[in-house]
């Protein structure tokens, strides 16, 4: 597995963090919600070639439904959804991306009207990445969402998406529905992109790993059952930014392979 970083640690893109040379990772996650590459449905190519010239692979996390800068939301059907996932797929064509994270929709007063329209736009969706040649990884969400559960996510996967596994929301949602969270490996096959925080069950308060209380047990757990070929350190609230380098290596060093 390829473990990288959320561009919100990273100096260069953030101005806050640490540089790429001082983190020592070789992938980068960028964070479309916290970078003004995608205004609406307008693309600031500037800003591309300017994470294009850092040298690293990277992949894209598109906007989700609170994004600042452009928002998606598949729970809503939307000509303009579908404009904004062109728009994305093109970033991560010209970044040369390794994938292209997704949330699926979000519960409005009808939960079968917002699976339904998440399904359908996802069809769409991976359409459009199978012509620009970038995968697309569903994440698994919480709350008021399409896509919390095993089952459901995986109904909504297209024949070439992927999961993006976040063990964050998983927890979260465990908690509140009381299931075990062994039940999220029946998702394994399919995960092929992880995003890897800590919380104490009640907010996702994206900590470092081992700082909440999922720990770090589990985390290896479905890496050594999934094999997945990237990894994402999505940490936001930290104490110390020695704590993003101890993460680091401790799953740099997981002896696992790619499947």
């Amino acid at each position: 597995m390829k473990l990288g970083i959320t561009s919100s640690l990273v100096m260069e893109l953030s101005g806050k963090g640490l540089s790429i040379d001082e983190l020592g990772v070789s992938l980068v996650e960028v964070y479309m919600d916290d970078l003004p590459l995608l205004v609406g449905t307008s693309v600031d190519w500037g800003l591309v070639r300017e994470i294009s010239s850092l040298g690293i692979q990277l992949t894209v996390h598109a906007p989700t439904h609170t994004g600042k800068f452009s928002a998606l939301d598949l729970g809503v059907k939307s000509g303009i959804n579908i404009k904004t996932v062109e728009r994305v797929m093109q970033i991560a064509s010209s970044l040369d991306a390794l994938k292209v994270v997704i949330h699926g929709g979000r519960i409005g007063k009808n939960y079968h009207r917002a699976y339904l329209n998440t399904k359908r736009q996802l069809e769409i969706i991976g359409s459009i990445a199978d012509d620009f040649g970038v995968p697309v990884m569903l994440e698994n969400l919480f709350g008021p969402s399409v896509g919390i559960l095993p089952p459901e996510l995986m109904s909504l996967l297209e024949p070439d998406m992927g999961i993006c596994f976040d063990f964050g929301h998983a927890f979260l949602t465990a908690m509140e529905l009381g299931i075990n969270m062994d039940e999220f490996l029946t998702l394994c096959p399919m995960i092929d992109h992880l995003h890897i925080h800590d919380n104490n069950g009640s907010r996702d308060d994206h900590l470092p790993p081992g700082k909440g209380l999922i720990g770090i047990k589990f985390v290896k757990k479905v890496i050594e059952t999934a094999r997945p070929s990237t990894g994402i350190l999505e940490v936001r609230n930290y104490s110390s930014l020695e704590e993003i380098l101890r993460a680091i290596q401790v799953f740099e060093n997981i002896p696992i392979a790619a499947r």
